[in-house]
């Protein structure tokens, strides 16, 4: 009778524990490494960004912007890299690129009709066709550099291929 009794309550145990495992892995994130390699560069960004707004760089430094469309285009590139880890498509590098490029286009155009609706001061103004097109291209540019930082990283067996 005993042996039955200490059967029934491993098997509980062993089914409960299976349980917790399930429950676990529902919060696992595959490619670990790589997400956390794209919330640093996120977290970067972030910092570059409010730095630049902190201290008011725009006015003094009007290049500062260069910086600051490259670091987003970097984050752009590793958070497409990331999700695009976790899906079956091919030629993911190309779509990491159009992701930056997409994002920062739309940025610039959400960003010119916040200028038609709210005053900047002149310093903070664009001009879309001009402005807008370098910071698209440079957070293109961003976006390529992700790129190669990833392979950097891979190739350090820092992320999982």
């Amino acid at each position: 009778m005993v042996k039955n009794s200490s059967s029934k309550t491993r098997k509980k145990f062993n089914h409960r524990i299976k349980r917790i495992q399930k429950e676990i892995h529902k919060f696992y994130l595959p490619h670990n490494n790589l997400f956390i390699a794209t919330l640093l560069s996120i977290i970067f960004f972030l910092l570059v960004e409010v730095a630049i707004r902190i201290y008011n760089l725009y006015k003094a430094i009007p290049l500062v912007d260069i910086p600051s469309h490259l670091m987003g285009g970097v984050a752009l590139g590793f958070i497409a890299s990331w999700a695009l880890s976790l899906t079956d498509v091919k030629s993911k590098k190309i779509y990491a690129v159009v992701f930056a490029f997409i994002g920062a286009l739309v940025w610039e155009i959400l960003e010119t009709l916040q200028e038609l609706v709210f005053y900047n001061p002149p310093y903070l103004q664009d001009i879309f066709w001009w402005d807008g097109f370098w910071d698209v291209i440079v957070t293109t540019l961003g976006g390529i550099i992700a790129l190669v930082l990833i392979s950097y990283l891979r190739d350090r067996k820092f992320i999982n291929k």
